[in-house]
């Protein structure tokens, strides 16, 4: 990187999203790179906030569960195939950091920008329809069944779970599907060929968290995450679509 690009981007405020999770500054050429990457990502989406650091995470360690993790639909360990911003750091899956070129990082870069500043507005507005529809159902329970005396009380908790349920799982549906959407959105910007060509070279690698979620159904239930299966169809499905 040129010296004065270097020096832009140590001068650039800290004003990515101000959140809890302690920021380790990584200046080494690798890191300065993909800092690279970002910047011109961010230029080309009309995004003048930057990262000024790179923060590599162990996937196999838990993550301290912050306000700002709980509305990006973050999952209790660090995937391995996902990148986030943090207290105005990028933070990469450490399992990549000798895996891949930056280059290779643009489409997972992409992919978090775009859901971050584009996606997350709309997934937070189905949230709150999910939430409000969750309260108006539990409260027409109470008040049905609070009438009925001890049989309705005791009608009304295997009801009240029965109804919410499957509202409560569609948040991280939600949350799945928006991931899904940048990863569309993001293969426009980068290209079909070189975000295929990452996910399946992170694919080979076969990492534990990630073939769990290719094999586990339950585990996919619960993801706030897509499988990395999913999100090589979806761009696979764009290639396809920009097929003349």
């Amino acid at each position: 990187m040129p010296l004065a690009l270097s020096r832009q981007a140590n001068e650039l405020p800290q004003q990515w999203w101000s959140w809890t999770v302690p920021m380790i500054q990584e200046r080494d050429g690798l890191s300065t790179k993909i800092l690279a990457v970002e910047v011109e990502i961010g230029s080309r989406l009309n995004i003048t906030r930057r990262a000024r650091g790179v923060r590599w995470l162990d996937p196999n360690e838990g993550l301290e569960v912050s306000r700002s993790f709980l509305t990006k639909g973050l999952t209790s360990s660090f995937p391995s195939d996902q990148c986030y911003f943090e207290n105005a750091s990028l933070l990469l899956p450490s399992v990549l950091r000798e895996r891949l070129t930056p280059h290779e990082f643009r489409p997972l870069i992409a992919s978090t920008i775009i859901y971050e500043k584009k996606v997350l507005k709309w997934i937070a507005l189905a949230r709150t329809v999910l939430f409000s529809t969750l309260l108006l159902a539990l409260s027409g329970i109470i008040l049905l069944f609070s009438k009925m005396g001890p049989g309705g009380l005791a009608l009304m908790v295997p009801l009240s779970v029965i109804v919410a349920f499957p509202i409560l799982m569609l948040i991280p549906f939600c949350f799945r599907m928006g991931r899904l959407s940048a990863d569309k959105r993001a293969s426009s910007l980068v290209g079909t060929g070189d975000f295929l060509h990452t996910l399946e070279k992170i694919d080979s690698f076969r990492f534990s968290d990630i073939e769990e979620l290719k094999r586990s159904r339950l585990a996919r239930f619960r993801s706030s995450v897509p499988s990395i299966t999913q999100r090589i169809s979806v761009v696979r499905s764009t290639a396809t679509m920009n097929l003349p």
